[in-house]
């Protein structure tokens, strides 16, 4: 069965989508069966799309542009994982903790990662998913290879990645907390 990997982020410098293509084609060159997802838009998508197509992948990378939360969600259900690649720029932008991620953690999928911005407080290392060193192409491919190849790693990841969600993220709780800092502030 092809191994189906989902990609939510804009297409700006900072959500690495170039280190995600490069991964895509090592993956490819291994004979690793698979699709990826990208939903978003932005100012890369054209040279993203330039990417894929010299590198062959127009048959497995699929661009889904802008979509609705619901369209979003339909994808992440039939979806194996979820990957951000995201790299600081040379800029200094970095990645806060992607609200993208969490939702695939919610919705019971392992994620792969870059060790980077708040990435690392979401996502337990080689528990709830793989964290990589920020734009390196191989070290995903190495992951998302893992994944490909273990349904029962990634269902266990999933379940713990969920199970951080609904423990750390929840919503009503965060909440919760928020009130009662503003209280005893």
């Amino acid at each position: 069965t092809r191994f189906e990997f989902v990609c939510i982020g804009s297409f700006e410098p900072v959500k690495g989508h170039r280190y995600l293509i490069s991964a895509c084609e090592r993956l490819m060159m291994r004979g690793v069966a698979f699709t990826c997802h990208l939903v978003g838009d932005g100012p890369q998508r054209k040279e993203i799309e330039r990417q894929i197509g010299h590198c062959g992948l127009t048959d497995v990378v699929v661009l889904h542009g802008a979509k609705t939360r619901k369209e979003v969600a339909r994808l992440v259900a039939r979806s194996d994982a979820a990957v951000l690649a995201s790299a600081p720029t040379r800029s200094g932008k970095r990645e806060g903790i992607p609200v993208a991620l969490m939702e695939a953690m919610s919705a019971g999928l392992p994620v792969v990662a870059s060790r980077t911005g708040g990435i690392p407080e979401l996502v337990n290392h080689e528990q709830s998913g793989f964290l990589v060193t920020p734009g390196d192409s191989a070290a995903l491919a190495d992951a998302l290879e893992r994944l490909a190849l273990d349904a029962s790693l990634r269902e266990r990841m999933g379940r713990a990645g969920r199970e951080t969600i609904l423990r750390e993220f929840d919503q009503e709780r965060c909440a919760a907390d928020l009130v009662g800092l503003i209280q005893r502030w």
